[in-house]
């Protein structure tokens, strides 16, 4: 016997209401398989290219090696060309500064001869006078004997 029903909306209750769990979807065995299958050979043919990359670089690397020992050999040989020529200029150049000093001295001690009408300038290294007296005994024809 109910002695009292209201009227009106129910009310809530506490309790949450049962609900379905649903769990993973599972795909069909065949569809795993081909996924699967279709990955190794996505990786095999990016091993078949990483190869082909590897030799490529391979190759270029003997090449470059070769053309390094090359380079290496030239610049050897250039740079003994070069202390050579440098050695060969100091040597030249300490020749032509004695003769020059012998000239010099020539010029300035001998006398002036009555048939040499030419004025001796005062001669000092570095001056423009010598550098034209040095010109002048450089382009002067040598006389054979």
């Amino acid at each position: 016997m109910k002695l009292f029903t209201p009227k009106g909306p129910k009310p809530m209750s506490t309790k949450p209401e049962p609900q379905m769990i649903q769990g993973p979807v599972r795909r069909p065995l065949h569809s795993q398989a081909a996924d699967f299958a279709q990955s190794v050979v996505e990786l095999q043919q990016d091993r078949e290219r990483l190869e082909a990359g590897l030799t490529e670089a391979k190759a270029m690397l003997v090449t470059e090696r070769a053309e390094t020992t090359a380079l290496r050999a030239q610049l050897e040989d250039a740079q003994s060309r070069l202390d050579y020529y440098h050695r060969r200029v100091v040597e030249i150049e300490t020749k032509f500064d004695i003769a020059a000093k012998i000239v010099l001295d020539v010029l300035q001690s001998s006398p002036i001869r009555p048939e040499d009408k030419r004025e001796i300038p005062q001669l000092t290294e570095g001056s423009e006078a010598f550098a034209k007296v040095l010109a002048e005994v450089a382009t002067e024809p040598k006389e054979t004997k």
